[in-house]
């Protein structure tokens, strides 16, 4: 009988790097499905959460990896100027991103928490940068089954102005994508 691989390491344990990644699981079994929930602080996230665990993700058999993007604003190429005109801007991006790397965290962590963890297979992953393109990338390289995403509920002029997560991964993830709203879910 072939040795089974150890658990990977539990939600608490996030490590603080540009891509993070960190597990909770309870299930020996390899999960049928990876369904990726994209979450932050709106209510609209919330929805798309709570909607997804009710309608969809299979408790005893799915994995769900829940991801959160921050702000890549503490890479402006200008950072290098600033540190030599002001010597302590070096160390408040440092504070900043510090402050930010912790909130993504605990923002993983009170979602992963609202699961029942001797149920779900449930993993955290931080990524940087544009949110349309790395919740786009993260779900090809998981080789996910399916993308949740809340919506704002823009309307037309406003997302055409603005520019829509969801409408982009719509367009560009080649998984289906589930978009929830308080009002309503629209499945593409």
């Amino acid at each position: 009988m072939p040795a089974t691989p150890p658990p990977p390491p539990p939600l608490i344990a996030l490590q603080a790097t540009t891509t993070t990644t960190a597990s909770t699981t309870t299930t020996s079994a390899p999960a049928e499905r990876t369904i990726v929930i994209a979450v932050d602080a709106s209510t609209h996230s919330a929805c798309a959460f709570d909607w997804a665990l009710r309608n969809v993700v299979r408790a005893a058999t799915d994995e769900v990896v829940l991801v959160t993007v921050r702000d890549d604003d503490a890479d402006d190429d200008d950072d290098d100027v600033d540190s030599v005109a002001r010597p302590d801007a070096a160390a408040a991006a440092a504070a900043g991103d510090a402050k930010a790397r912790r909130a993504s965290h605990a923002l993983l962590r009170a979602f992963a928490e609202r699961l029942p963890q001797e149920t779900y297979n449930v993993r955290g992953v931080v990524l940087r940068g544009d949110p349309r393109e790395a919740i786009a990338d993260e779900v090809a390289v998981l080789g996910a089954d399916m993308l949740v995403v809340g919506s704002r509920g823009l309307g037309p002029v406003k997302r055409a102005l603005l520019g829509s997560v969801s409408d982009y991964l719509v367009r560009h993830v080649e998984v289906p994508v589930l978009v929830a709203r308080s009002e309503s879910v629209f499945l593409y």
